[in-house]
């Protein structure tokens, strides 16, 4: 089978961890890695053998070698580029949150679907081996019935959303209500409350703390 050639696009934590895992699976080549800081796209492309560095994503769209894109760039430049490469015959891999508002997620699926081409989102935590286990459970129907499910994310606010207008939001709590959905049934109703506060001199306000409660169409209460 002909290996898929892939190339990230963003050379950051998330993107050096997509670069390492791809150099090192069987079926697919890692060709490109894609970073505007010259230095950073090279010392990633260096730690993963047979790939080069690129510092414009024309170079990643010009090369009839790579057919997929793992797309790890800040959240606000994911729709442009995740369009721009489905228009070039790329299947793409988005980081979450998929983009930054929804009528940018509505865009990026009517790309997809124009393109034909795969579009698929990084939520990782689906992948949690507790997770995984979890559901299995849940679809075994060894936990019996489900009427309520509580969880807790918290964590140091990460220097890569310095500057940036994400806050623990769109940073955090998509995993959350994306394993609700996953786990136990799509998600009908949101009411939430948060808390904003500057997180570094001369930064605009971004959400640090957020209460969430939720009701999915079958009736499961959360929080």
């Amino acid at each position: 089978m002909t290996p898929l050639g892939v190339a990230v696009i963003g050379a950051g934590r998330m993107g050096a961890n997509h670069a390492r895992v791809l150099s090192s699976m069987q079926r697919t080549e890692l060709r490109a890695v894609c970073d505007r800081d010259p230095p950073l796209a090279a010392r990633v492309a260096e730690a993963c053998a047979g790939s080069v560095p690129v510092n414009s994503v024309d170079q990643v769209i010009g090369r009839d070698d790579i057919h997929a894109v793992v797309i790890a760039s800040p959240t606000a430049a994911h729709c442009d580029l995740a369009v721009r490469c489905m228009d070039a015959g790329l299947h793409v891999l988005v980081e979450k949150p998929m983009a930054s508002t929804v009528s940018e997620c509505e865009r990026m699926m009517a790309a997809s679907q124009a393109a034909e081409r795969r579009l698929m989102v990084g939520h990782i935590e689906r992948f949690n081996p507790s997770v995984m286990q979890l559901k299995a459970f849940l679809d075994e129907g060894l936990v019996g019935n489900v009427y309520y499910v509580e969880t807790v994310r918290s964590g140091p606010f990460p220097r890569r959303l310095y500057g940036s207008k994400d806050g623990v939001v769109i940073d955090l709590a998509v995993h959350d209500l994306d394993l609700v959905n996953f786990l136990f049934d799509e998600i009908a109703q949101v009411y939430a409350h948060h808390i904003t506060t500057g997180v570094a001199e001369s930064q605009g306000a971004q959400d640090i703390y957020c209460r969430v409660m939720l009701r999915t169409q079958a009736g499961l209460l959360g929080n």
